[in-house]
């Protein structure tokens, strides 16, 4: 899962200015047999966003499954994901914007 911090105003590559309505976008690929599992644990989370999670909303979206659109919507995902990394990297305004998982010994290799 990579997940990457966003704020309103980036969207059409305008300043962000002031932070406003925090949230993440990220990006999920899931084994055969996993979604089902997942499903429930977002249900679980989407029940209780009030009370126990610091968030007031999930909000799920499926890449698109017909051809040609799978294949746009699966190269636009990741500069959608990551549209405020640009906007922080000059100002930085949140420390940690960007996050790969699962995390483990591996992480940075390459880098």
């Amino acid at each position: 899962m990579i997940a990457a911090a966003d704020v309103n105003g980036t969207r059409y590559w305008k300043s962000s200015g002031r932070i406003e309505n925090v949230h993440i976008h990220s990006i999920w690929v899931f084994a055969n047999g996993q979604r089902g599992w997942f499903r429930e644990v977002l249900h679980a989370v989407k029940k209780d966003c009030t009370y126990r999670y610091d968030f007031d909303a999930v909000d799920v979206r499926k890449v698109n499954g017909d051809l040609p659109s799978k294949e746009k919507d699966v190269k636009r995902l990741p500069s959608y994901t990551s549209k405020f990394l640009g906007f922080n990297t000059l100002d930085v305004k949140i420390a940690g914007d960007l996050a790969m998982y699962p995390l483990g010994s591996n992480q940075g290799a390459g880098s």
